[in-house]
């Protein structure tokens, strides 16, 4: 088994042939009646790592399952920007989602002491998790990854040279089981990988800046 930050990847090895004859097919309504299916690899999440994973193996020509509980585009309560460093990880131009484009940082300590830094350039993109999420979803279905919306992940089982995930009253077959359902997620307890748990929000801000804040985070 290896893992990996961000998505946890549980590899498992030497799968029967029958196992890898991928089974093509648009992607299914959610409900009716029982399926099974054959992939490669099986991301349980499509936020930017499962998002990511998918489009990266898929490009790569292996058979790619993304399932996600939610239908897309939906919003997250996440942080918005994107830093110069990790968007230059990935090979894409995320220009469609960018709406601002980072370039200091204004720093404050209860108020009172501030300062403010500039760098010769950008440092972080701005974005909206809702319109970044269906972008880098869209880019892994371009690449050949099914992707399957409103199917929640029930169970894992494990097996010696494969995986059987539930998820939506389907069950798939799976090379390797790719966790990226985030620090809430089902997977990680599903598969007992995390035992972490975190919390985030958000509070919406005026579109309106202040010059004194224009192009820069606040701090």
């Amino acid at each position: 088994m290896q893992l990996k930050t961000n998505a946890h990847i549980l590899r498992q090895f030497a799968i029967p042939s029958s196992l890898r004859d991928q089974v093509r097919v648009e992607r299914l309504a959610t409900g009716g009646a029982h399926v099974d299916m054959r992939y490669d690899v099986i991301v349980v999440g499509a936020g930017p790592a499962g998002a990511t994973a998918a489009r990266a193996t898929a490009g790569r020509g292996l058979s790619v399952l993304m399932l996600d509980r939610a239908e897309f585009p939906r919003d997250n309560p996440c942080g918005g920007g994107v830093t110069v460093r990790a968007a230059n990880t990935i090979d894409l131009d995320l220009a469609p989602v960018v709406e601002r484009t980072i370039a200091g940082a204004h720093f404050t300590w209860h108020r009172r002491f501030e300062f403010s830094r500039t760098s010769c350039g950008a440092i972080t993109y701005m974005t909206q998790r809702r319109d970044l999420d269906t972008f880098l979803a869209e880019q892994a279905v371009d690449s050949g990854a099914h992707f399957r919306q409103r199917e929640s992940l029930e169970s894992v089982e494990r097996k010696d040279d494969h995986v059987i995930v539930e998820a939506g009253g389907h069950t798939y077959y799976g090379h390797t089981l790719v966790i990226a359902d985030g620090a809430n997620g089902i997977g990680g307890r599903t598969t007992r990988s995390r035992p972490t748990v975190s919390s985030s929000g958000c509070q919406p801000m005026e579109r309106k800046l202040s010059e004194r804040y224009r192009n820069r985070g606040r701090l």
